[in-house]
């Protein structure tokens, strides 16, 4: 909220110099905008190429953040298990076998039994395996996805609105501010706004044209929602089937339909459910149980919902992990169990919306048609009802982080595009002011976006994904192959943990594992009998890397550099 609020104190003086110009000197710069404007028309009326240019445009622009800041290095829990899913899936598995020391190995949303899998759905990790089967880039997926993205939200803005409004939208989405800073990362959610788009999109296409394209479309959004983000997806296809129901009724049409889209639909989503039973058989042994439902009834105390009760506590192998989930992880449920912690919860959450999607803030501008456009347009007040009962869905959940809301973009990117046309049209005393409005924030987005660009590249990384990788690179070029023994001190962050693995750990050149003690550790080095031993004071300042033992006599000692 605090964010918000700076932001907010920004754009109020630059908001009034907008608005001041828009009524004194309307026509400001009218010549060059009307050229960008002729253009877009010109591939408004050519949606197939449209589409075809957005993508590769989408593509480059987040391959422009690594070359930003580089091939960005995992740091988060959630991103090592995303990439855990992408290195299992690259190597032609659903899940791996248990490891037999797999205690030493057990870390942050990690299954370590019945199998070695991620707990996550496997959405994420299968366009994160496509980059690395491809381009031997993990990040190469999400440059992918965010193409797919754009390319998917201008093909859906094109059921709503005029072609050249579409257009504009999928170019403003291959600079969306919320939708790149996810490419620098694993475990953005970028993929779950592509089913979200697709979701929408479908929808809409199929009440103009019910057609079976159309459909397997809808029906391809709403399986990409169930294998990234279940509940927010469920939410959202639920409300979007239903709307679609009822169109049919109240059209009398659904007995048309029944052959043109509910059997096309219903075929793509029975496969779905299928492939995703035949997904969680393979992790879980069951095809009912999910893996992040075995995750938490493993692991976890706090529940996924504010309205249950905490997990029982189960027993922890380790010290770092009962503190993490009998921490930092009970923190949001307890602090929103009360009314007060309730409802500065939601507002933090809804605040974070706007801060996260709407950036510039001034992109907001154009909502101040919103009530309008909603009293006009029955599908626009529709779309205002998914988004208001998906918001209030989010406001359950215990855990809450930006990315979740992305199924929800479509909704959010519609909002702001519609705006900007019905802002477009408006004219204070015979004047386009309107129209300067609107061109005015598109150019603040353009600034935004190099600005970012800038403020990225600057940006603190976390130090431990650098650390981690940079050890993990110099321990690659000494000949053999490493078991790396990973101890904290009292009073360790869990959030910068070092114990993740490849997929094939015996196979991996660096094994990471967790110091237990005399007799534990024993029986692991025993059984990496062939394997150079380390020690990681991961604590220490740098962190230091000692060899336990050597047999080229070496007893160098290793730390990571800081930048």
């Amino acid at each position: 909220m605090l964010t918000l609020l700076h932001q907010a104190i920004v754009a109020i003086p630059l908001l009034i110099l907008i608005v001041v110009l828009g009524w004194t000197t309307p026509r400001l710069g009218a010549g060059m905008f009307r050229r960008v404007e002729s253009t877009l028309a010109w591939l408004g009326r050519r949606p197939h190429l449209a589409l075809a240019a957005i993508a590769p445009v989408g593509l480059l622009t987040a391959a422009s953040v690594s070359w930003c800041i580089g091939i960005p290095q995992p740091s988060v829990h959630d991103e090592f298990s995303y990439l855990l899913a992408a290195d299992t899936f690259a190597h032609g598995r659903l899940a791996n076998p248990p490891h037999p020391m797999w205690v030493h190995f057990e870390s942050f949303h990690i299954l370590q039994q019945p199998t070695y899998a991620s707990k996550y759905p496997p959405g994420e990790g299968l366009m994160l395996a496509a980059g690395q089967i491809c381009f031997h880039l993990p990040i190469a997926g999400v440059w992918l996805t965010m193409g797919l993205t754009c390319a998917a939200i201008c093909w859906m803005l094109q059921a709503w609105m005029p072609a050249r409004w579409a257009v504009l939208g999928g170019i403003l989405a291959c600079i969306n501010l919320a939708l790149l800073e996810s490419c620098g990362t694993y475990w953005g959610g970028n993929m779950a706004a592509l089913g979200g788009v697709l979701t929408l999109g479908g929808f809409r296409w199929t009440t103009r044209q019910p057609r079976p394209g159309n459909a397997l479309l809808l029906g391809g959004g709403i399986a990409v929602l169930a294998v990234t983000r279940p509940y927010e997806g469920f939410v959202l296809a639920l409300m979007v089937l239903v709307a679609l129901a009822v169109w049919a009724f109240r059209q009398n049409r659904w007995r048309e339909l029944a052959g043109t889209v509910a059997l096309p639909l219903g075929s793509i989503l029975l496969l779905t459910f299928a492939a995703i039973g035949f997904y969680n058989r393979s992790v879980t042994g069951s095809p009912f149980r999910l893996p992040y439902t075995v995750h938490e009834s493993t692991y976890a105390v706090a529940p996924v919902f504010l309205v249950q009760r905490p997990l029982p506590i189960p027993h922890y192998n380790h010290a770092v992990m009962r503190e993490f989930h009998l921490g930092q992880a009970m923190a949001p449920y307890n602090r929103q169990r009360s009314p007060r912690g309730f409802v500065e919860g939601a507002l933090g959450k809804l605040g974070d919306i706007a801060v996260w999607y709407l950036r510039p803030l001034l992109l907001g501008l154009p909502l101040a048609t919103l009530p309008w456009m909603l009293k006009r347009d029955p599908w626009m007040r529709l779309a205002g009802w998914i988004y208001a009962v998906f918001s209030l869905a989010l406001l359950a959940e215990t855990y809450w982080s930006p990315h979740y809301f992305t199924p929800i973009l479509s909704v959010i990117w519609l909002f702001v595009l519609q705006s900007m046309r019905h802002m477009h049209a408006w004219r204070l005393a015979g004047k386009p002011s309107g129209r300067f409005l609107v061109r005015a924030v598109l150019i603040l987005c353009i600034f935004s976006w190099g600005k970012w660009y800038r403020d990225f590249a600057r940006l603190e990384r976390k130090p431990l994904g650098a650390a981690r990788a940079q050890i993990l690179a110099r321990l690659e070029r000494v000949p053999g192959d490493h078991l790396v023994l990973v101890s904290y001190r009292p009073g360790h962050d869990p959030n910068a943990e070092w114990v993740y693995n490849r997929a094939d750990i015996d196979n991996s050149r660096v094994v990471w594992a967790r110091a237990m003690g005399d007799a534990k550790d024993s029986e692991l080095r025993a059984y990496y009998a062939s394997r150079r031993v380390w020690r990681l004071d991961a604590d220490a300042a740098p962190p230091q890397l000692t060899p336990e033992s050597s047999g080229d006599g070496q007893t160098d000692t290793m730390t990571a550099r800081p930048k």
